[in-house]
């Protein structure tokens, strides 16, 4: 089975719930799919990261990362995989809020200074 394939088989099976729910928006819907149940699941961080490496391979780009909690798993995972499979790319995470001690940082990983700016961050 394709990497993709399965993916899309443990979303199925492990993240797809069919029920009404109400959304953060506050709309209702009659599905959720629940994608941290899969990038915080061995098997599917994995695939994840390597589907996202393979989309990746051959762009030129400096780090990979999102917002937090969605993209934390997903940045750990990629970092393994860039990793092994010899193209080493940093990941950072953005917080909703600036944190108030420490650092103060609201974008966390291994990045240059003017990353942790926020000024070179595509949106």
């Amino acid at each position: 089975m394709k990497k993709r394939e399965r993916l899309l088989e443990l979303i199925r099976k492990k993240a797809l719930f069919i029920a009404p729910i109400t959304l953060t928006s506050g709309r209702k819907s009659d599905y959720y799919i629940d994608c941290r149940l899969i990038t915080l699941n061995p098997e599917g961080a994995t695939l994840t990261a390597e589907i996202l490496f393979d989309i990746l391979k051959g762009k030129d780009i400096d780090a990979l990362g999102g917002l937090s909690i969605g993209a934390d798993p997903i940045c750990g995972a990629f970092s393994v995989i860039s990793y092994q499979k010899g193209k080493p790319t940093p990941t950072f995470i953005i917080r909703k809020k600036q944190k108030r001690h420490g650092k103060q940082r609201l974008i966390e990983g291994p990045l240059k200074k003017h990353f942790h700016e926020g000024g070179c961050i595509k949106k």
